[in-house]
Order: C-alpha cells, then sequence, then structure tokens
C-alpha cells in the first residue's frame, strides 16, 4: 500500500467514524410510543404528542455500539391529564423513590418492569433492580411542561 492509498484509507475510516458519533435517529413517533409502552406500560397516544428531540448519540472509541438514544416530547394539553393520571393508578405508585431503595423487597418485581414516582414537579420512572441491565433507561416527566425525556443507554 502507497503512502497516497494510506492516507486515504485513513481519511475515511476518521471521516466515518466522525459522522457516526451523534445522528438523528431514524424512529418514527410509533416507534418511540412503542419503546416507552415496552420499556414502562405506559403507552402514549402517538397523535397527542409532538417529538420535541430524537437522536442517538455512539461512544466514541467503544468495542461494540455502545450509544445513548434521548426522545424528548410533549404532550397535548387535555391528554396530558390523562398521562398523569394512568401513571398514578400504576401498581404500588410511589412506594419505591430509587434503585436502593429498601422497598424493593416488598414489590413483586416479576409482575412489574419498574415503578413510578413523584415529587412536586415531576414523576419519574425507576427500573426494577438487576445484576446487569445492558439497556439502562432514564425517563422522567415533567409536569410544568408537559414533557416526558426518555434516554435509553445501551452498553
Amino acid at each position: 500500500m502507497t503512502t497516497k492509498q494510506c492516507i486515504s484509507l485513513c481519511s475515511l475510516i476518521l471521516f466515518l467514524s466522525c459522522s457516526m458519533l451523534t445522528k438523528d435517529a431514524y424512529n418514527s413517533k410509533l416507534t418511540i410510543q412503542q419503546s416507552i409502552a415496552k420499556l414502562t406500560g405506559l403507552n402514549p397516544d402517538t397523535a397527542k404528542f409532538e417529538v420535541l428531540a430524537d437522536s442517538i448519540h455512539y461512544t466514541e472509541g467503544a468495542f461494540d455500539l455502545d450509544y445513548t438514544w434521548h426522545v424528548h416530547i410533549r404532550f397535548q394539553d387535555q391528554y396530558f391529564d390523562k398521562i398523569k393520571r394512568d401513571i398514578r393508578n400504576t401498581p404500588v405508585f410511589d412506594s419505591v423513590t430509587n434503585d436502593y431503595d429498601k422497598n424493593w423487597s416488598l414489590v413483586d418485581t416479576s409482575k412489574v418492569k419498574g415503578l413510578w414516582h413523584s415529587d412536586s414537579a415531576s414523576f419519574m420512572f425507576t427500573q426494577k433492580p438487576k445484576k446487569f441491565n445492558p439497556e439502562r433507561i432514564y425517563l422522567w416527566v415533567d409536569t410544568p411542561t408537559k414533557t416526558l425525556t426518555l434516554q435509553l443507554v445501551h452498553i
């Protein structure tokens, strides 16, 4: 391989790796809705929210395809009351507030994907504890702005 070919190959690899660091996601509203339903049990109506952000960020230098999927959606005003009601009606709402809460021992984790809890301005979803979870999610609903933010971290 000549020096010119080597430089061209290195340039191409550098260009491709930089272009993959942050990409707009190809996910539709239906995919977002299905993912939220699968991960949390909450099933938002695709006609009742707008997508504010939907992107995938790949981890630079990762051995495999480590990425973070970031979704930010806003619910319609009237529909947001239904979302709050659905969250409050989930099993054992507000009984666990984090991964290390001692109350997890009181919850039948075979029947839940995680639990919702709230503070004065938001609802947060906490996944049920697992020894190793390759897809960790962070999901919260901000009540003043009527938005839902999902970050799925795949390692």
